[in-house]
């Protein structure tokens, strides 16, 4: 519980990076790699929520390149931002 809430609020305190080992779930990341582009979509959304922008629009990235609508928009949103 702790944890969750020291992540939600590291932004806020200034340490964004302060749980970017933090894992993402085993299932989302088999599905990402295989190919699922829901599922890259979905791992760009949590590596951005744990302050890895970088790995995000990397994940959205593979996404779009499948034309997966609501990843093309984060990708090129967060590729304008760099």
């Amino acid at each position: 519980m702790i944890k969750r809430l020291l992540l939600f609020l590291s932004p806020f305190l200034g340490f964004p990076f302060a749980f970017a080992h933090v894992k993402p779930p085993q299932e989302l990341l088999e599905k990402a790699i295989g190919g699922d582009a829901s599922s890259q979509s979905g791992l760009g959304l949590y590596y951005l929520q744990h302050g890895d922008k970088e790995q995000a629009i990397v994940w959205w990235k593979k996404a779009a390149e499948q034309n997966y609508t609501g990843a093309c928009v984060k990708f090129y949103s967060g590729s304008r931002e760099r």
